[in-house]
């Protein structure tokens, strides 16, 4: 099964509904995620009419996370700060994800 959470980045005027072919970034900032996985939440936002985007960094070579903790911050901070991006879909969670949260509330 795959946790679905997307967090709405709220413009100045606080608009809550995200217009078709608007940018969603895709982050994993906990667990590992088989490929397979990761092509059907893909294919959903693009079904949805959206245009996902996967940065570079979400995943490498961490058996158990995405990545490695200093990389999936990045990714996690650079989908936050992107300023043509209108939300973050998350990929999964988990244990790893309160590490880069923690890592965040420091910044």
């Amino acid at each position: 099964m795959i946790d679905i959470i997307i967090f709405l980045k709220l413009s100045r005027y606080n608009k809550i509904f995200i217009e078709k072919n608007s940018i969603i970034d895709l982050i994993a900032s906990g667990r590992f995620l088989a490929p397979e996985n990761v092509e059907a939440c893909v294919k959903t936002v693009e079904n949805l009419g959206f245009i996902p985007r996967l940065n570079p960094k979400t995943f490498g070579p961490d058996l158990f996370y995405a990545n490695i903790q200093q990389e999936r911050y990045e990714a996690v901070r650079e989908a936050i700060e992107a300023p043509d991006s209108k939300a973050l879909w998350c990929l999964g969670g988990g244990y790893g994800t309160t590490r880069i949260l923690s890592e965040l509330a420091k910044n």
